[in-house]
This record gives C-alpha cells, structure tokens and sequence, in this order.
C-alpha cells in the first residue's frame, strides 16, 4: 500500500510540473512573439521546465531530507536499546548458567559425601558382623562341652544302673540269709542307730545347701528380670528410631512425588517442541514450494514480455493517429485533476507520518513499561532465591540437630554395650558360682561313694558272717573254738567303727569350708546386686530425661517442617504466577520485535524511495536538459517515444512492479524465517541440553537414593534379625541352665530319697520283707520313668541342637545372599548408568548433526536463491554488451530500461521524460545506474552471507556450551 501511494504521490508531482510546463508555455509571451525562432522557443521551454521543477521538488527534497534525519536518529536510538537490552539478557542468562553449574557440582560432591558416609557404615556393619560370627563361634563352643558334659551324665547314669542292678541281685541274697543273720543283727542295730544320727546331721546340712541354692535362683530371676527390662527399653527406643525413619521416608516420598510431576512437565514440554519442529518442517516445505512458484512465474512473466512486444509492434502504428487526438483532451483532464489529486496526496502523507511517528511512540512506552515489569519480576526472583536459601539453611540446622541426635543414640548404644558387657562379666560369676555348685555336688558325689564303700563293707561284713556260719558248721563236726572267733569278730568291728569316726570328721571339716566359701560368694553377689541396681536407676532417670527430650526436639523439628511446607508451597505458587508472567512478557516482547523490525522495513523503503525520488530528479533534470537540445532535429522520435511510453507504462510497469515487489516480499519473508527459525533452534537446542541434563541428575539422585534406601532398609532388617536371635540363643540357654540345674537338683534329691530309703529298708527288712519288695518295685518304677525322662530330655537336646545349626547356615546363607545382591545392584546401577550416558550422548550428537545438516541446506537454497538473483541482474549486462548502440529498435534492452525506470522512480505518467533513447548519453547514464543496482545487490548478498556465518557460529557455541555442563 505504501509503495502504491507513493508512486501516485510521485506521478501527481510530475503531472502537476507538466502542467505547468504547458500552461506557462501556451501563455508566453516570449514564444508568441518569436514562434518563428525554433532555438529561441526550444530555450524558453527549457527554462520554463527548469523553473518547475525548482519549485516543486526542492521544498520536498528538504523536508524529506529532515523526515530522514529525525527517522534515522530514532532508529538508531531504538537499536541501541534493543542492543543494551540484548547484553543485559545475555549476562543474565550466563550469570544463572554459572549458578547451575556450581549448584550441580554442589549436590554431586554432597551425593559423594554420603556415599563415602555410607561406605563407612558398611564397614562399621561387617564389622559388627564379624563380632556376631565370633560371638556365635564361641557360643558353639560351649554347645560343645555342654555335649560333653551330657555324654559324661549319660556315663553316670549308665554306671547308677549297673548298681542298681547290683543291688537288687544283693537283696535276692540277702533274703535267703536273713534267717542266719538275725542274731547278728541285734548287735548291728546299736551301730545302726548311730549311722542314722549321722545320717540325720547330713541331711540338715544338704537343706541347708537346698536354702542356699534357692536363694541363688532368687538372685538368677531377679537377674533375668532386670535383664527383660533393659530390652523392653531398648525395643521402645527402636520403635522410636523406626518412626522416625517412617517419617523420613514420608518426605522423601513426598519430594520424589514432585520430582514426578515436575518430569511429566518437562515430558510435555518435550512433546510440543517435537510439534513445533514438524511445524517448522512443514512450513520449510511450504517455503520450497512458494520458491518453485516465483520462478514458475518469472517465467511466465518473460513470455509475456515477449508476447507484448509483438503486440506493443502491431498496435504502434494504429496508435500513432490516435495520440494527437487524445493529447490535447488529455492536457484538459490534467489540469482538472491534479490541482485536486495534489493536494489530497500531500494531506494524506503527512497523516501516515503522524500515524507512524504515533505508533512509534506507543512502542516504546510499552517497552519502556515492559521493561520496567522485566525488572520487577527479576527481584521478585531474587527475594525468592533469597527465600529458598533461608530454608536451605534451616534445612541444613535441622539435619545437624538430627546429627546431634543420631550421636546421642549413639551413646546411649555405647552405654547399652557397657552395660551388656556387665551383664556378661555378671554371668561369668554366675559361672563361676555354677561351677562352685558343680564341686558341691561332686563333694555329694564323693560321700555317696563313701556310702558305696560302706556298703560294700557290709556286703564283706555278711560274707565273713556266712563264713563264720561255714565254721560253725565246721566246728560242729571238728569241735574248733567259737570264743576265739567271736574276740577276732570285736577287734575288726572296733576298727571299722574308728575308720567311720575319721572319715566323717573328716567330711565335717569340708562341709564348714563349703560353708564359708559359699557366705563369702553370697556377700560378693549382694554387692554387685546393689551396685547394678544403682546403676540401672541412674541410667533410667538419664533414658527417661533423654526420652522427655528427645520429644520436644521432634515435636518442635515437625513444627519447623509444616512451617517449611507450607513456605515452600506458597514459594511454589509465586514460582508459577512469576513463570507465566515472563512468558506472558516474552509473548510480548516478541511481538513487539516483530512491529518494530515491520516498521524498520517500511521506514528503510521509504528512506530507499526517497533516495531513489532524489536521483530521478537528478537524472530527468540532466535528461530533460538533453532533450531540450535535441528537440529541434527529433520530433517525429518524440512521437515514437511517447508511444512507446504509453503502451510500456499500461502493459510492462504494472508486472514488473507486481514481480519485483513479489520478490522483495518473499526475500524478507525468507529473512525474518530464517532468523525466527535460526533462534527457535537455538532455544530448543538449549531446552533439550537443560532437560537432557536435568533428567540425568534427577535419575542420579533417584538411584542413590533407592539405593541408601535399601541399603539401610537391609542393614536394618539384618540388625533385627541378629538381635532377635541372639534374644533367642539367650531365652534358650537360660532355659538350659534352668533346666540343667533342676535335673541336678532333682538327682540330688532322688539321690537322698535313695539313700534313705536303702538306709531304712536295712533297718525295717529285718521285720517285713514284704515291704522291702514292694520298696524295690517301686524303685524299679522311678528308675525306670527316670530313664524315660532321661530319653526324652536327650530327644529334645538334639532336636535344638539340629534347629540352631540349622538357624545358623540360614543366617550365613542370607548374610552371603545380600552380600551378592548387593554386588549385584552395584554392577547393575554402574551398567545402567553408562547406558544411559552413552545414549544421551548418541542423541546429542544425532541431534547436532541434524541441525548441522538443516543449517547447511537453508545456506544452500538461500545461495542458489543469491545465483539466482546474480544471474537474473547479470542478463541485462550481457545483452547491453551485445548491442549498446541500438536504440531505434524495441529491443529487450529497451524492456529493460523501462523496468529499471519503473523500480526506481515508480512514477512514469508524464509523456516527456524519456525523450532521447537513442543518444549515447543516455544509455551511458542507463548502463551506469544498472551497474549501481547490481553492485547494491552485490553489498546486500555479502551483508546477507556475513549474518549466515555468524549465525553459524553462535549455533556451533550454544552447542557446545551444554556439552560441556555434561
């Protein structure tokens, strides 16, 4: 529209100056007084001329002047600022680059900090571990002698059998010669009398034992008691631990949902630039098409041009006649018109400058309040960086409190450990005091053998009476002396009695010694009762205290965390609100670009029509200088001419026009798409780069994550199962203890049952044998349930024995399984890990080549567009070589000029301009401005190469900015 109204605005002035030209030449004076002077006439003409177009050019050519000046400098002041708005932009986005960087390398070396932090752990774990196994060496150890000791109270028992057995065939004897015993036995009795006084002396001191061994089980279940309470202790404090760690978890879980959505957004993202690129491609492929078609139609435009000429040919001399006629009704019309069309055009172009003028200064107000707005948002930015430190900060508080505690847990297990190694040095005591009860028994064990002895002495005692009877018998057939007999009988009875007296004071004095090494054991276990229990009261008011504040620390810690949640949310909606605001700008910002680079087009075609208006003034002042000399010997020409003139300007200007305005429209379409196309690459190129490396990071952070995660989830399962077994292993052999030291007690006591009864079957059998059988089924019963009993508890030994060995393989199998997953998951996450970078960097490299290669192909059609052009502009110079001299002919030389004509002047509605075509000046002056245009379209093509290669080398370094980050 422009272009259109400025070339009739160009065509009215010349009008108006033919007009005038004419008016002044039909009312001189000068030229009616001498019409018969030709020269004088031909030089009136020219000053008249020359006077016109002074006056009407010269006004305009100053104000246009001005118009540029005032133009140019807003220009330039409107390039600066987007220049100075470029840098700020620029520094701000490497300034946050930067930032990422080191906060990237930030989180990687704190990543390696808690992979060292739990490298260290896992030592400290298989450490632990390798006390367990020793613990559990040593504890199978013991199961071992615990069999040992079995095997050797089988062997007793095996040996107790033999003597029962013994004893019951001595009793079938017995019986055959209790009758020839009877007078013995009244003599016997005294003696038995005082074994029973002795035997009763011993059994006081075996329920004073009984006391004592009851009042050290006492001590034993108060142990075990103290014992249960420490672990309900330490299960409340595991719970406590394991709540929260839930409560972590919940927060991680809670982050990790973010992160999820978060990636979905980005996924999203991803989706609508793969659509905005197969826009792109689709409108590249519109972009081929619209090329084909231009040159489709300057092709049919030559042919037209030919096909024109031979009409322009054959309507020549029809016309010839007809302009006579028409010039003169035409100079009529002229003058009627353009007095009024002159001024409309003048009115009308001084509204379009206010307009734009307005326009302009609208724009910048709103890139003035634009920027303004930028400013607000980018400390709005900063107060929320500022924000999101201050929690950083509190954050990093809150985990060193929860440092502090982990290390006051610690010390509490340290004291807990100290204590268990109490409680230890505590059953090494109660082992000593077993084995001290174990050499009472064996003291028990000793007198019963005594007892034993006695009893075979008895048994030797019978056998000498049957002897003496055997003599008797004798001494009734051979009449020996019984007198001597019975003094030898007294003498051995006398020894054997004194024998006894020894050995029981002998027992005596061991019995006292037994006594008081048991008082001082029993004084020594009191201590460390009281001692132990002062200690346990201490380190309960500290659990209680500790407990009390530990509960203030985690309600005050998860105070501190929905304060913080609640911050972060809101942190989060600004995020959103200031995101879509700057987007909202950008949207802006672009559009305003887009004005302003449509208004910088429209100010330089003007700035290019006015320059042009300039040298057409040049150019028909020297021309119609020219033609005024040779007026006088070319009328007929001039009639030619002007015929020429005519059907050129209504066939040839209005194609001409259409295709080279088609062409500058499609050239600056071309332009502004490359640039558009160029910096959407570039900002895809670097979205993808961002996303690309935050995805990396974010799967970094997620696998390190899972895995401490299972890490501790398995360090924690193993610590519960060892410390549930162990709890089992204890349950199991205090109930061996207990159950070791009732059957001892048990035998003691059927032991004692035993003797007495034996002691008074001697005493009764001399008066109820019957009773003394029923006695011996009886015992014959017990000792039978006994084995049993026996059995059973042997059944049941083997049976724990082959559950614990099978508990222990169980335990090294899945301590040796873990151990594999764990190598397993390693290598896992390391091949994962290189997978992943080697894709990436495959899609890197494929999308680098591909936009290398779409760069390349947009260079080559945008050359051979430039050939294109060159050829097209190098045309007219080969054919003007070929014929400089021949100007009569319609030659497309001719063609040519006059389309040239029409570029640069746009206006050729006057019939006086062109005069003479066939000087040699002229077409000197022609040659001369096709070479300007050509080497003007020259300086374009190079300017235009010069912005490829640059926007070649910023799109090489934005892509090697993030291959760097990687």
């Amino acid at each position: 529209m422009l272009s259109s109204s400025k070339l009739f605005n160009s065509q009215s002035q010349l009008e108006q100056c033919l007009l005038d030209i004419s008016t002044k030449i039909l009312h001189d004076s000068a030229i009616e007084s001498n019409r018969d002077s030709k020269s004088i006439i031909f030089n009136r003409i020219k000053e008249i001329t020359l006077e016109a177009f002074s006056k009407q050019f010269t006004d305009e050519i100053h104000r246009l002047q001005a118009e540029l000046r005032q133009e140019q400098a807003l220009n330039d002041q409107i390039k600066r600022e987007f220049l100075e708005r470029e840098e700020t932009i620029i520094q701000e986005f490497d300034s946050k680059q930067r930032e990422f960087q080191l906060q990237q390398i930030r989180e990687v070396q704190e990543l390696q900090d808690l992979l060292e932090a739990s490298e260290t752990q896992l030592q400290k774990y298989q450490l632990q571990n390798d006390k367990f196994n020793k613990q559990i060496k040593e504890l199978q150890s013991k199961e071992q002698q615990l069999l040992k000791e079995n095997l050797n109270a089988k062997d007793n028992l095996l040996q107790f059998d033999q003597r029962y057995k013994q004893l019951n065939s001595d009793f079938n004897d017995m019986r055959s010669r209790n009758e020839s015993l009877n007078q013995l036995n009244q003599q016997l009795d005294r003696q038995n009398r005082d074994f029973k006084n002795e035997c009763e002396r011993t059994l006081k001191e075996v329920t004073e034992l009984k006391r004592k061994s009851q009042q050290q089980m006492d001590l034993n279940k108060q142990l075990d008691q103290d014992i249960e309470q420490y672990k309900n202790e330490i299960e409340k404090l595991k719970t406590k631990k394991n709540q929260e760690l839930s409560k972590q978890k919940e927060l991680l879980d809670q982050l990790k949902e973010k992160s999820n959505n978060k990636i979905n957004d980005l996924k999203n993202r991803l989706k609508e630039a793969q659509n905005i690129q197969q826009y792109q491609q689709e409108q590249l492929d519109e972009f081929q098409e619209l090329i084909k078609e231009s040159e489709n139609q300057l092709n049919q435009l030559q042919i037209n041009h030919k096909q024109n000429l031979k009409q322009m040919e054959q309507q020549y001399t029809k016309q010839f006649q007809d302009l006579e006629q028409q010039f003169l009704v035409e100079k009529l019309n002229l003058e009627e018109n353009l007095t009024t069309s002159f001024e409309q055009v003048v009115v009308d172009k001084d509204k379009q400058i206010q307009d734009l003028i307005k326009e302009v200064k609208t724009q910048k107000d709103k890139l003035y309040q634009q920027n303004l707005e930028l400013e607000k948002m980018q400390r709005q930015q900063q107060n929320l960086e500022m924000e999101f430190n201050q929690l950083n900060d509190e954050l990093n508080q809150q985990n060193q409190d929860l440092q502090e505690l982990e290390n006051k847990n610690r010390n509490l297990e340290l004291d807990i450990t100290k204590k268990d190694q109490k409680l230890k040095a505590v059953f090494s005591e109660l082992d000593d005091i077993k084995v001290f009860q174990e050499q009472t028994f064996n003291t028990l064990r000793e007198n019963q053998d005594y007892i034993n002895e006695i009893e075979k002495e008895n048994q030797q005692y019978q056998q000498f009476l049957q002897h003496i009877q055997h003599l008797l018998d004798i001494s009734i057939q051979g009449s020996f002396s019984l007198q001597r007999l019975g003094q030898e009988i007294e003498q051995k009875l006398k020894q054997h009695k004194e024998d006894i007296k020894k050995c029981m004071d002998e027992i005596n004095k061991k019995e006292e010694q037994y006594n008081m090494e048991l008082q001082e054991k029993d004084q020594k276990l009191m201590l460390l009762q009281d001692n132990f229990n002062e200690e346990n009261n201490k380190i309960q008011s500290q659990l209680q205290e500790q407990q009390s504040e530990n509960r203030k620390q985690r309600n005050e810690f998860k105070q501190k965390i929905e304060e913080q949640n609640k911050i972060i949310i809101e942190l989060q909606k600004d995020q959103i609100e200031s995101n879509n605001q700057i987007e909202f700008l950008q949207i802006q910002n672009q559009q305003i670009i887009q004005d302003l680079e449509s208004n910088n087009d429209q100010l330089e075609c003007a700035k290019q029509e006015i320059q042009d208006m300039i040298k057409k003034d040049k150019m028909q002042n020297d021309e119609i200088g020219k033609q005024i000399n040779i007026l006088n010997n070319e009328k007929n020409q001039l009639q030619v001419l002007l015929d020429e003139q005519k059907f050129k300007q209504k066939t040839l200007k209005q194609r001409i026009i259409r295709a080279l305005n088609r062409q500058k429209e499609l050239m600056t379409i071309q332009l502004i798409e490359l640039k558009n196309t160029f910096i959407n690459k570039q900002k895809q190129l670097e979205s993808d780069c961002k996303q690309i490396i935050q995805n990396l990071y974010k799967k970094q952070v997620m696998l390190t994550e899972n895995r401490l995660q299972m890490i501790e989830n398995e360090k924690q399962y193993e610590i519960e199962q060892l410390n549930m077994e162990m709890e089992k292993k204890l349950d199991n052999l205090k109930r061996q203890f207990k159950q070791s030291e009732q059957l001892i007690y048990e035998e003691g006591q059927i032991k004692l049952k035993q003797k007495q009864q034996q002691i008074e079957q001697l005493i009764i059998s001399k008066a109820n044998d019957n009773e003394f059988k029923t006695q011996i089924q009886l015992l014959n019963k017990e000792n039978e349930e006994f084995q049993k009993q026996l059995q059973l508890q042997e059944q049941l030994f083997i049976e724990q024995k082959q559950n614990y060995e099978l508990e222990l393989m169980n335990l090294n199998k899945l301590i040796k399984e873990q151990q594999e997953e764990l190598i397993s998951q390693q290598q896992f996450s390391e091949y994962t890990m290189n997978k992943e970078r080697q894709y990436f960097e495959q899609r890197y490299q494929e999308l680098k080549l591909r936009q290398e290669k779409k760069v390349d192909q947009i260079q080559q059609d945008y050359q051979l567009q430039i050939t294109q052009l060159e050829n097209i502009i190098q045309q007219p110079i080969k054919m003007k070589s070929q014929s400089p001299n021949k100007s009569t002919q319609k030659s497309p030389i001719q063609n040519r000029q006059t389309t040239q004509l029409s570029n640069k002047s746009q206006s050729f509605g006057s019939p006086t301009i062109n005069t003479g075509i066939k000087t040699p000046n002229k077409t000197v002056i022609q040659i001369d401005n096709t070479d300007k245009t050509i080497e003007e379209l020259r300086l374009e093509i190079q300017q235009q190469k010069e912005k490829l290669s640059r926007m070649k080398l910023t799109f090489t370094e934005s892509q090697k900015k993030p291959y760097k980050r990687n």
